[in-house]
């Protein structure tokens, strides 16, 4: 009988933004599950990235981390994974 239990790091809400880019085809923000704020703001709602990991690739997320703005939402509950929760998208 295994008796080791693997312990799941806890997990942070989030909700990112960014003004750098706008209109169609952009997001504007996210919802957020991650490890950290700094996780949090290096999340590309997107998951497009160029090569060397360059947010330029697509043109719909702020080019980098650093004009991502963040705001700590809570704890997520045991079940949510890290990633995306919901993204907003303006469609063109």
């Amino acid at each position: 009988m295994n008796t080791t239990t693997e312990t799941k790091p806890q997990l942070y809400l989030y909700h990112i933004s960014q003004t750098v880019r706008g209109g169609y085809n952009t997001f504007d923000s996210a919802v957020v599950c991650a490890e950290s704020q700094e996780e949090a703001q290096r999340t590309n709602p997107s998951y497009i990235v160029g090569p060397d990991d360059s947010w330029e690739y697509d043109g719909s997320w702020a080019t980098c981390p650093e004009e991502v703005c963040i705001q700590y939402i809570g704890i997520a509950a045991p079940h949510i994974a890290k990633g995306v929760i919901c993204a907003s998208f303006n469609a063109g």
